[in-house]
């Protein structure tokens, strides 16, 4: 091969010569290059072709590319219309626009992949100490593997679509089309129904450890309320425990465990006690077991502290029921001989009306009588906050349970909805999408239309009521702007098919649906700024600036925008599919009719048309009918002729209602026929009583 040759090139899409003179091995990397450059005209160009049949166009109208003449050779060798090859590269292009869709999400979600329980432990931390981490255990670890589960989901769907691309392709697409179709529908179920299912029917705050949270709180609460200075409680229930009342019954001693433990109720631990009451302590500790001791101990001090001597004052205040069985004097006896009755006995007033230092001059000398009361008004003032802080204690125990309830509860709620309602607007716009496709390949059939504006109405009244609840929950001014463009987008599609029923077959009609379409996509961006710019303004308003400082929403906004068009574009292609195979399905089933059906069916539809569609048009007719007839009163057969002609031509409704409409005709003339008489007779008879009389006559000559 000589060292310099000179090579001509060609290339007929740039209509060009290019001219290389270079080395063999430089001849060789110019060719390389020239044929790299032309598929890299042609890999974009595929793209393009990809892009505008599944993004822009709808089945009727996705011609675009190379893609749609393989489409279009398969259909010709089968023997086939060529309108299938649209339908075929649209849902093909649709098809591989969704996997990149979630491709690009499944990457962006690449920190869902593996099980996170940072932020669900910091979650936690933040919950009263008092209750114990190991708890929520089975609640972290559900939370930390819900994102890996639903991209373990994903991927099984995701799988599906691949397979369902491969037998969509043109190679496969006429032989495996019901493969393909399936494959979609079977790919959106999963990723739908499964996480929906198991959110429905599993609650995933149940696997809280609710009954060691009521133990947790049962300790704390009997802890302090015994451990609170003042009154010895621990003393004053074993005393009554002794006296056996009926309404400490409950605090029979058990088994005694966990010995180390300091506070005891009657020798037996507190967090014994606790797992024994179950959920039922807060009642049988709060209401019954305090409230008795406290009543007893009250009327202890009252009654047998102001007999007591001074030395014997500060036991008696403290340990006044233990102080009541030891001591000899007569009003100790006294009351310990009452105790043997039921603990109602001292549910009574808190305060007695008696004089806390009533006795105490009895061997105190005058110069400490005023110390000595002094002592006993604080005494009793700390034996008050000691009731006061039980009281406190249980309600903060109770208050304690709702909270984690509800936080957790809220958390779950969430978490769900956040997975949710994307799928949920999602499904809306993706079978709102379908049915703009079926209409476009048969832009004159009004089943679709109608079904639009049905459905778009059906949804109103549920997302209505939820968003009502969230405006009374949280909601102000300014949400409620965000609700009612969010009630405005979910109405669009209602507009779109009430504006497209009256369009005619072919691709004049397909025209003007689409010319609809953007007038609502028009709309749909006004919208969008409201809700935009209204929920910012409420986020600031309920949570304030600082709260958003630090918190960049665009990489939310664009996940979100991720979310919403892998799982749009899977629902549209699923849903497209369905709705034009129920459609074809439908029509095949209708024109299979015998003569016998078919003569059944317009009669049927003969009978409610005449009624539903026909009344309408007839008591209009009629009015501007009986109008004419005031305006021209003797205008005779001609007139009714011509409202004949008229009223025939707006009663037809369609080719087998001709019989019902001459009859309504006749009966029609036949009134005006009555009508008409009617009026001359009237005429005649005023022109009777109006002509004068022969005397009057005569008289006047």
């Amino acid at each position: 091969m000589p060292p310099f040759q000179l090579r001509l090139f060609r290339q007929s899409d740039l209509k060009e010569v290019t001219v290389v003179i270079c080395t063999p091995f430089a001849s060789v990397v110019m060719v390389a290059q020239i044929g790299s450059s032309t598929m890299c005209r042609a890999f974009f160009h595929g793209i393009y072709a990809i892009a505008r049949n599944g993004l822009w166009d709808d089945p009727a109208e996705a011609v675009t590319g190379t893609v749609y003449t393989r489409f279009q050779k398969v259909v010709v060798e089968s023997r086939n219309n060529e309108d299938a090859a649209a339908y075929l590269t649209w849902r093909f292009s649709y098809l591989i626009c969704h996997v990149v869709f979630a491709l690009i999400w499944g990457a962006a979600s690449f920190a869902d992949w593996t099980p996170n329980r940072n932020t669900y432990d910091q979650i936690i931390a933040q919950l009263p100490a008092d209750i114990q981490a190991k708890r929520f255990e089975t609640f972290i670890a559900l939370m930390s593997w819900w994102d890996p589960f639903l991209m373990y989901v994903w991927c099984i769907s995701f799988v599906l679509v691949l397979c369902a691309v491969v037998t969509a392709a043109p190679a496969l697409a006429l032989r495996c089309a019901g493969i393909s179709r399936r494959l979609v529908w079977f790919s959106w179920l999963w990723n739908f129904v499964v996480p929906f299912t198991v959110l429905l029917i599993f609650p995933l705050r149940e696997t809280i450890d609710w009954t060691g949270i009521q133990e947790d709180l049962c300790v704390v609460a009997v802890s302090r309320a015994l451990a609170s200075p003042g009154i010895d409680m621990s003393s004053a229930l074993g005393s009554l425990q002794q006296q056996g009342l009926a309404g400490l019954a409950t605090l029979q001693s058990a088994v005694q465990q966990q010995a180390s433990q300091d506070i005891k109720i009657n020798d037996v631990p507190v967090r014994t006690w606790c797992q024994e009451q179950g959920s039922n302590w807060h009642s049988v500790f709060c209401d019954s077991v305090m409230r008795c001791v406290v009543m007893a101990d009250q009327r202890c001090r009252e009654e047998v502290c102001d007999a007591a001597p001074v030395s014997e004052q500060v036991i008696c205040q403290t340990r006044c029921l233990d102080y009541a069985q030891s001591s000899q004097t007569a009003a100790a006896t006294a009351f310990t001989d009452s105790m043997q009755s039921e603990c109602s006995d001292f549910q009574r007033n808190q305060s007695s009306g008696q004089n806390i230092t009533a006795g105490l001059g009895a061997g105190i000398p005058s110069e400490c009588v005023e110390a000595a009361t002094r002592q006993l008004q604080l005494f009793n003032a700390l034996a008050q906050q000691q009731q006061v802080s039980y009281e406190d204690q249980c309600s903060y125990a109770s208050l304690a349970v709702n909270n984690v309830d509800f936080v957790a509860g809220m958390f779950v709620g969430v978490e769900a909805g956040s997975l949710l309602i994307p799928a949920g607007l999602s499904v809306l716009g993706g079978l709102a999408e379908s049915l703009y496709n079926v209409k476009a390949l048969f832009p004159g059939h009004q089943e679709v239309p109608w079904m639009l504006v049905i459905t778009s109405f059906e949804a109103l009244p549920i997302y209505t009521a939820y968003l009502a609840v969230i405006q009374q929950f949280v909601g102000n001014w300014i949400l409620a702007v965000a609700c009612l463009s969010f009630i405005c987008w979910i109405v669009l599609p209602a507009l779109t098919g009430s504006l497209s029923l009256k369009l005619r077959p072919g691709y004049e009609g397909r025209w003007k649906f689409y010319r609809k379409v953007w007038v609502e996509y028009g709309l749909r961006v006004p919208i969008i700024i409201a809700i935009f710019f209204s929920m910012s303004g409420f986020m600031r308003d309920r949570f304030g600036n600082e709260f958003l400082q630090g918190r960049n929403p665009l990489p939310m906004l664009v996940f979100s925008v991720l979310e919403y068009f892998a799982r749009k574009t899977l629902t549209a292609v699923a849903g497209t599919d369905a709705m034009i195979s129920g459609f074809l399905q439908s029509e095949s089933w209708r024109a299979g009719f015998t003569d016998q059906d078919k003569t059944v069916n317009k009669d049927r539809l003969d009978t409610l048309s005449s009624i539903i569609l026909s009344s309408s048009k007839t008591r209009a007719c009629a009015i501007a009918d009986g109008s004419d007839d005031v305006k021209n009163p003797r205008s005779g057969q001609e007139a009714i002729s011509t409202k004949g002609a008229k009223s025939t031509e707006s009663l037809v409704v369609s080719p087998h209602q001709v019989q019902e409409i001459q009859e309504l005709h006749e009966v029609e003339v036949h009134e005006l026929h009555e009508g008409h008489q009617s009026h001359e007779d009237g005429v005649k008879h005023l022109e009777a009583d109006s002509r004068p009389s022969d005397v009057g006559d005569r008289t006047l000559n």
